[in-house]
């Protein structure tokens, strides 16, 4: 069987797949398992848009709109999409606090997890149970939120030190204006 031999090296989409109810359906009607959604030579590259309504979902060419599966597929894209965002938002404040000279290194780290949250969630979509998909969204979205507020408060700090270095700024200049007249004073 063809998903025997992507088995071979998509072992962990294979177990949850055999796990799923849509393994069960699939042999009961003789559909060859993975090339239902993924195809089989013109092989296409997994990404969420697969989850779709649009030209590259593949869920809608079996299920009808706003049944319970149909349902399931929404609730699954609009958890991988926020995570994915909240992510990237976390990496661009992160970015910018770093660029700024803020110490942001162990944030930086952990959004490896938060990514691997994620990656695991897109593999945990061959079990088609969302509840089991959302635990592995849920661990990506608390890294990722707490990455994004270590950023901000990162720029927060960096903006609280740039008012402390201007007041610093302007006293000094006052002392060094009152020493200029002091001496001018001294020297009249």
């Amino acid at each position: 069987k063809v998903q025997n031999v992507c088995a071979n090296c998509h072992v962990f989409q294979a177990q949850m797949y055999a796990k799923s109810t849509h393994s069960k359906v699939f042999q009961e009607k003789g559909l060859p398992g993975c090339v239902v959604c993924h195809t089989n030579h013109g092989i296409h590259m997994p990404s969420d848009a697969m989850l779709s309504t649009g030209p590259s979902g593949v869920c809608m060419r079996c299920h009808a709109p706003g049944d319970y599966c149909d349902r399931a597929r929404a609730s699954i894209l609009d958890n991988l999409t926020q995570l994915d965002g909240t992510i990237k938002q976390a990496d661009d404040a992160l970015r910018l606090a770093e660029s700024s000279g803020m110490e942001v290194s162990e944030a930086r780290l952990s959004q490896d997890q938060a990514l691997d949250a994620l990656t695991k969630a897109r593999v945990t979509i061959h079990s088609f149970q969302t509840a089991l998909v959302d635990q592995d969204v849920q661990v990506g979205m608390k890294i990722a939120a707490a990455n994004l507020k270590s950023g901000k408060d990162a720029m927060i700090e960096r903006n609280h030190r740039r008012i402390g270095l201007g007041l610093c700024l302007i006293a000094i200049a006052i002392m060094l204006a009152g020493l200029w007249l002091y001496i001018r004073k001294l020297e009249s």
